[in-house]
């Protein structure tokens, strides 16, 4: 087999699962609950964020905070002070490759 499949949660209400972890490239799969928000952090290499589900609020630097909906992509560049959360009513799912 050539190829590698990798399974990931699909019900749960709050997670952050590591689905690949590799020395080039790291896959996360999160679940934020509403009104849940992570501290405000440098993110630690470039970062694509993908909505599945719901809404992403994201702070960047001394930006005004930002909202993001299922089916968008978000990239973020190595080095950049941010907040993610959710601040709707509905979880939000998405996904994190970080690079």
């Amino acid at each position: 087999m050539i190829e590698k499949v990798y399974n990931y949660t699909k019900e749960a209400t709050d997670l952050f699962e590591k689905i690949i972890e590799r020395e080039d490239m790291r896959l996360n799969h999160v679940i934020i609950q509403p009104d849940k928000y992570f501290p405000k952090h440098p993110t630690d290499a470039e970062v694509c964020i993908i909505i599945i589900k719901g809404h992403l609020d994201i702070t960047l630097a001394n930006q005004e905070k930002m909202t993001y909906n299922s089916g968008q992509v978000v990239e973020v560049p190595k080095g950049i002070p941010s907040i993610l959360g959710n601040g709707s009513q509905e979880p939000v799912e998405l996904f994190v490759i970080k690079r």
